[in-house]
């Protein structure tokens, strides 16, 4: 067990088992989710000047709501405008995401995904649709027509 920093001073042979045995121990009970390091390049890729990061806005569900488990409706607010995005899952596994942007314009709506980048038409009222899009962690990134970009955190489907 080496760091960037060079051999760790007075361990030996028994210390390095030890330490061995400690990070098998947690990779065991807390093993690394699957798709942070995917997630953290999402997160590093928009960073810079220029774009306006929406933050999620969490709407909580009232107890007792019946409803599909396979759809949810998701707000990410900036000071630029508002995204509301509807998911829904198909029997296939695809999903379709159905979004309404605030205040409506004619604007440009990507949707990044690790498979690549798509683009949505935005009607005149605000509304755009992305119909099949795989499961996994994607963004949306809103080009305003006058000036400027909003991004999202990225977020799993």
């Amino acid at each position: 067990m080496t760091s960037s920093f060079g051999d760790p001073p007075n361990l030996d042979a028994v210390d390095l088992g030890l330490l061995d045995g400690v990070r098998e121990l947690y990779e065991a009970i807390d093993p690394m989710p699957p798709d942070l390091v995917l997630l953290s390049c999402f997160a590093i890729d928009v960073e810079g000047p220029g774009f306006d990061v929406a933050r999620l806005e969490l709407e909580p569900v009232p107890a007792g709501t019946r409803g599909d488990e396979r759809s949810r409706l998701i707000t990410f607010d900036s000071p630029s405008g508002t995204i509301a995005v509807q998911i829904a899952v198909h029997a296939d596994e695809h999903v379709r995401l159905d979004g309404w942007l605030t205040p409506p314009g004619e604007h440009r709506v990507e949707l990044r995904a690790s498979t690549g980048t798509m683009v949505a038409e935005v009607l005149p009222h605000g509304r755009f649709v992305f119909p099949r899009v795989p499961p996994g962690p994607v963004q949306i990134v809103v080009r305003l027509s006058g000036a400027g970009t909003i991004v999202t955190p990225a977020f799993v489907l």
